[in-house]
């Protein structure tokens, strides 16, 4: 079985680069790969080069590739918990990183380890540095991992789903801490993420995010994508001056416009809404949809729409596919599939979710529409 293939990354210094899929991708072999962690036999790596500060990875000895782990290299984990020794102190697993590759003195490790500990913001650290990782919360073990990553100062860190596993508001506090730190030290950062929000949160500008699609499909000037940018920016009702401002200084609504105006960039044929308006309220709702129906008439785009919302769905979309648990219950032209439901959306199991004439009653239904340009 092939996990991944055609990867071509690569990350300046400095620099916050982001892999972004849905799980089981290969997101988190890539990152394997790269710490020369991929040691099951059965697993081949046939990449031409992984070249990290001029020299090739894959050629190297173990050796050298653990001198290089931990002190021009780490990885923060998704889960750390697993991550960490639990009949360890995690103090004493810092002090293992310093003694590995700086020295073997045992009172400044701990120093280190304690300061370390402190510069992540975990409270009280002279007294957690004795601690358990089963004796730290979710939140309180990520920043161990945090403080072990950048503990050596090193050039690139590779951090996979590192706030996946946490609640919002502890996962909004350790982005900031990672980035945070990450200015502070000038180390490269690969952020790998399924979640697009926390990608967006990481990002320097909305200018990088706009122009990225470009620069993957490059044929374009500095020039012109500038321009592109500045114009995608005016189509979808935002102005050119927005360019070098920053996510979290536009609102909810804003921020979907960016997002549209990304996805039109290179002017598909196809455009697939997931979910466009659903964290929106409900006057943004209205003037997205307005939005998005009238860039179908100026690209002439073929939209499939994935929504909830009945009422969204009967207003937009000519025809209209209802799936439930996984199986196709209803096809055809919207107005027919509400008028006229078809004996096996009838089934008691299933009107509970589908009450196409009470459009509020709709939770557990996922669909799935399809609207055409005319």
């Amino acid at each position: 079985m092939q996990a991944v293939e055609g990867v071509d990354i690569a990350v300046r210094r400095n620099e916050c680069a982001a892999i972004v899929g849905e799980s089981g991708c290969g997101k988190g072999v890539s990152a394997l790969v790269v710490m020369g962690l991929l040691n099951s036999p059965l697993a081949v790596v046939k990449a031409n080069t992984i070249t990290f500060d001029g020299s090739d990875l894959l050629n190297m000895q173990e050796k050298d590739l653990q001198n290089i782990r931990g002190k021009s290299i780490s990885i923060i984990f998704q889960d750390a918990l697993n991550a960490l020794n639990s009949v360890a102190a995690v103090g004493r697993q810092i002090d293992e990183v310093y003694f590995r590759h700086v020295c073997t003195s045992k009172k400044e490790a701990k120093a280190r380890s304690i300061e370390a500990l402190r510069a992540v913001g975990l409270p009280s650290p002279k007294r957690r540095y004795y601690d358990y990782p089963h004796q730290l919360s979710g939140g309180m073990r990520q920043r161990v991992l945090i403080a072990m990553a950048f503990y050596c100062n090193p050039k690139l860190i590779i951090a996979d789903e590192p706030t996946t596993a946490l609640d919002v508001t502890i996962q909004a506090q350790l982005l900031d801490l990672l980035m945070s730190l990450q200015k502070a030290h000038g180390t490269s950062l690969i952020l790998i993420a399924h979640d697009l929000s926390v990608v967006a949160r990481t990002a320097e500008t909305v200018y990088q995010i706009i122009k990225e699609p470009m620069r993957i499909k490059g044929g374009f000037t500095k020039g012109q994508t500038e321009k592109r940018a500045a114009e995608l920016l005016e189509w979808v009702g935002l102005s050119s001056r927005d360019l070098n401002r920053y996510p979290s200084d536009f609102s909810g609504g804003q921020k979907q416009r960016i997002g549209i105006a990304r996805a039109i960039s290179m002017e598909p044929s196809l455009l697939i809404c997931d979910e466009p308006v659903s964290a929106l309220d409900v006057s943004v709702h209205a003037q997205i949809i307005n939005l998005l129906m009238d860039l179908r008439e100026r690209f002439n785009l073929t939209h499939i729409f994935i929504s909830h919302n009945l009422a969204t769905v009967r207003n937009v979309c000519n025809k209209t596919t209802v799936m439930y648990l996984g199986n196709v219950m209803e096809y055809g032209e919207t107005a027919k599939v509400f008028k006229i439901p078809s004996l096996r959306t009838q089934r008691p199991s299933f009107r509970r979710f589908w009450t196409p004439t009470r459009t509020r009653e709709t939770a557990g239904l996922s669909s799935k529409a399809i609207y055409r340009a005319q």
